[in-house]
């Protein structure tokens, strides 16, 4: 069967690595399917129209989440319009949302969590007329156009049984990084699913349980990934630290195999799930960079989150970072629900302390998928949410905004900044590839 994978557009412009559709396409083609894929980033619908005619297209497959949904529908009605390909949806929006997503009468099916295993068996039901009924975890329509729902059952099957994501479908190269100091970089997930409740994270919706990849399946990733001339790996696990042993097998089998690579957690590390102790081999191994989720300064404020605020803990992980060379980037939230202008004014001073190498303030939304997500859900407009445009305490949302740019601007009275800023974002080799990438896509 001839298969097209789509990566709509963000809202937000932002551009990155599809490794969610990466890994159906190793699936499809392990079960000796021809697969193509297109970055909607990067080409426009007449693009996508073209390829369809020329391959003789007879299932598409569109990943969405929040942020893109609205233009991941956009693009199946286009498609149907011009074409009676069936469409399947998939992705973490799909997930939390399957029956919404399912009544949309442009989308044929709808896969909910991993979806690996799924598409393979739809594509083969599909070419050989097959009943579609023991397909776990699928929304359908049945010819009458009644929704039809399969169990979703417990994720069984382990990460190391995966296919390694094909990186050629979308190809890896045309993929900037404005903060990685190597480009071009290549993202990685050595895990999914977390083992925190944190109540505006949706990761224990979308995965149930948290489940992990061999070492040796994991450095053998970084290993084949590296013969093809890329360097830096961006490991985006929910909760890579969730096991400490685990990640020191890690470091120390990159160790043992020699391999020079640079590496960074771009995902906020949760500050208590890492041992100082850690670090040092971290840094031999390749670390350059962590994030770390603070969130917050107020340990109150946290606590009606299920988040614990260790600060104590920060500081010794960001002084134990600092001595080997590892740069610390902290993510904070602006707006939490029972904030007022005193905690978020209070933050934003206490994170100047810290020493971290950057601070990245973000105006606090509801996640869909979150325990406050479902208990809020009927209270505000999902629109103007999506958009960052709703405030969720007594501070209002302009004045959110200009809190945000103040925070951005302290950035600039931390000298550890400026070391940061010319190692990535002002690198000459950093800024001559991005200029690259713009200009090969039409962007400048």
């Amino acid at each position: 069967m001839n298969i097209l994978l789509l990566q709509p557009k963000f809202i937000n412009s932002e551009v990155s690595f599809p490794l969610g559709l990466a890994y159906l396409a190793s699936s499809l083609k392990a079960s000796r399917h021809k697969v193509f894929a297109l970055d909607c980033a990067f080409c426009d619908f007449d693009r996508i129209e073209d390829l369809i005619k020329l391959e003789k297209i007879e299932l598409i497959a569109i990943s969405s989440h929040s942020y893109n949904y609205k233009n991941a529908l956009h693009l199946s009605r286009k498609i149907k319009s011009l074409f009676s390909i069936p469409i399947v949806f998939g992705g973490p929006h799909c997930t939390i949302f399957p029956e919404a997503t399912i009544k949309e009468p442009t989308v044929d099916f709808v896969i909910v969590g991993g979806g690996e295993s799924i598409i393979t068996k739809l594509a083969e039901s599909l070419e050989q007329n097959n009943s579609l009924e023991d397909i776990p975890s699928l929304h359908y329509k049945d010819k009458k156009g009644n929704v039809l729902r399969n169990d979703v059952p417990s994720p069984t099957d382990t990460l190391t049984d995966l296919a390694f994501p094909d990186r050629t479908v979308f190809p890896l190269k045309s993929y900037y990084g404005v903060n990685s100091r190597y480009q071009p970089y290549a993202p990685i997930i050595t895990s999914r699913g977390c083992i925190h409740d944190c109540k505006y994270c949706p990761s224990r919706k979308l995965w149930k349980n948290w489940r992990a990849r061999s070492t040796k399946n994991i450095v053998d990733e970084i290993e084949e990934i590296k013969k093809s001339g890329i360097n830096e790996f961006h490991i985006e696990d929910d909760n890579f630290l969730a096991d400490h042993e685990r990640v020191g097998d890690i470091c120390s089998e990159i160790i043992k195999r020699k391999l020079k690579i640079h590496w960074q957690c771009t995902n906020g590390i949760y500050p208590e799930d890492l041992d100082p102790k850690l670090l040092e081999k971290m840094s031999k191994s390749g670390c350059y960079r962590i994030a770390l989720g603070i969130e917050s300064l107020n340990k109150t404020l946290l606590a009606t989150l299920n988040r614990n605020l260790d600060l104590g803990k920060i500081k010794k992980i960001i002084n134990t970072a600092n001595q080997h060379s590892i740069e610390v980037v902290g993510y904070f939230f602006l707006g939490l629900p029972g904030e007022n202008l005193g905690s978020i004014t209070h933050t934003i001073h206490q994170s100047k302390k810290l020493k971290l190498s950057f601070s990245i303030f973000s105006i606090f939304h509801v996640i869909p998928g979150s325990e406050l997500f479902e208990s809020r859900k009927d209270q505000f407009d999902y629109a103007k949410m999506i958009q960052n445009e709703i405030s969720f305490c007594e501070v209002p949302i302009q004045t959110l905004k200009k809190l945000k740019n103040y925070a951005y601007f302290s950035n600039l009275q931390n000298p550890r900044f400026y070391t940061y800023l010319l190692r990535s974002l002002l690198s000459p080799k950093n800024i001559r590839n991005i200029l690259l990438k713009f200009k090969q896509h039409g962007l400048c």
